[in-house]
C-alpha cells in the first residue's frame, strides 16, 4: 500500500513538504506525526490510533521538561518513535539537532567589519536576559535589543543574522535549561560571527560547536559576574576579541556525520516498523 504521511498539531505556517523528516520516510506503513504541542486532552484519541498498520510519531524541538510539556514524558513509552531536542534514553527516542530541524548547512562565516558592541533578539524575560543587561549598563555598556525584550532601537529587526553582523557579542541564552536542549539561538550567533552569552546545555553539540567562542554562563548562574567581566574585558582588549573572532565557529564535518547517523536511525527505525 502507499504510505499516508498525516501531520498534526504543528505550527500554523508548516509546510508539510517543505520539512526535513518528509524526505527520509522510506516505510509502506501509514505514519501519524504530532508535535509536541499536542493537547492534553487529546493525547487519548491520538494514542488510539496506532495500530499495527500505523506508525505513531512524536516530534519535539521544545524542552519536554519545560513546564507547559512536562506532561508528555508519562507517554513517552507510548509512542512508536519519539524525535526530539531533549538527550533521553529510551529505546524508541532519537535526539535531533538545530541543523536537522532546520534543515541547514552551517558555515564558518568571519566577519571583519564589526563596529558595534552587544546586541539581544529576545521576546520574553526568561531569566538572565534582562538581568545581563542592566549589568552591563551599569558597566557603561549598551545592549541594543531589537526584539520585543527592552526594546531600545525603535523598531522591530527583520533579519536576525543581518542585525548580528555588526555587533561583537549577542546575548542569547535559552528559555530554560535539560540535558540536550541547545537550540538555534547560539548557533545563529554564530553563523553572523557574533559571540555568544549563553546558557543553555551544549553535551549534545560540543563536538560541533567551538565553544572557545562561547561566553558561557554556568547552569546555576553563578559565574554571570565573571561573564559580564570577560565581556568588558574583551571589548577592551580588540586584539583578543578579533582573535576570537577569526576561529572557525563550528566543526562542519562532524555535524554532517552527525546528521547522517541520525537520519540513518530514523530511515532504520521506520523499517523495521
Amino acid at each position: 500500500m502507499d504510505t499516508k504521511i498525516t501531520y498534526i498539531n504543528f505550527w500554523p505556517k508548516f509546510r508539510a513538504n517543505k520539512f526535513w523528516l518528509h524526505k527520509h520516510i522510506n516505510t509502506n506503513k501509514n505514519i501519524i506525526i504530532s508535535s509536541v504541542f499536542l493537547k492534553k486532552k487529546n493525547i487519548d484519541q491520538l494514542l488510539s490510533q496506532k495500530s499495527k498498520d500505523t506508525t505513531l510519531l512524536l516530534y519535539s524541538f521544545e524542552n519536554l521538561y519545560h513546564p507547559n510539556h512536562v506532561w508528555l514524558t508519562n507517554y513517552l513509552s507510548e509512542f512508536d518513535l519519539i524525535l526530539g531536542i531533549n538527550d533521553i534514553i529510551l529505546p524508541n527516542y532519537i535526539r535531533i539537532s538545530y541543523t536537522l530541524h532546520f534543515d541547514v548547512d552551517i558555515k564558518n562565516n568571519i566577519v571583519d567589519n564589526k563596529s558595534k558592541n552587544l546586541c539581544m533578539i529576545a521576546s520574553n524575560n526568561a531569566f538572565p536576559r534582562s538581568e545581563l543587561v542592566r549589568k552591563l549598563l551599569a558597566k557603561n555598556i549598551r545592549v541594543d535589543c531589537g526584539g520585543q525584550l527592552m526594546n531600545n532601537i525603535g523598531y522591530r529587526i527583520d533579519s536576525k543574522h543581518d542585525f548580528m553582523l555588526d555587533y561583537y557579542f549577542n546575548i542569547c541564552p535559552e528559555n530554560s535549561y535539560a540535558k540536550g536542549y541547545c537550540t538555534e539561538k547560539i548557533y545563529e550567533s554564530l553563523q553572523a560571527n557574533c559571540l555568544p552569552i549563553y546558557w543553555g546545555d551544549l553535551s549534545c553539540d560540543s563536538d560541533i560547536i567551538n565553544t572557545n567562542k562561547i561566553l558561557y554562563i554556568q547552569p546555576d548562574f553563578s559565574n554571570i559576574d565573571a561573564i559580564i567581566d570577560r565581556c568588558v574585558y574583551l571589548l577592551q582588549n580588540k586584539d583578543e576579541l578579533n582573535a576570537l573572532l577569526n576561529q572557525e565557529s563550528f566543526n562542519i564535518t562532524n555535524s554532517k556525520n552527525q546528521n547522517r547517523t541520525v537520519t540513518d536511525k530514523i530511515s532504520k527505525f521506520l523499517q523495521l516498523q
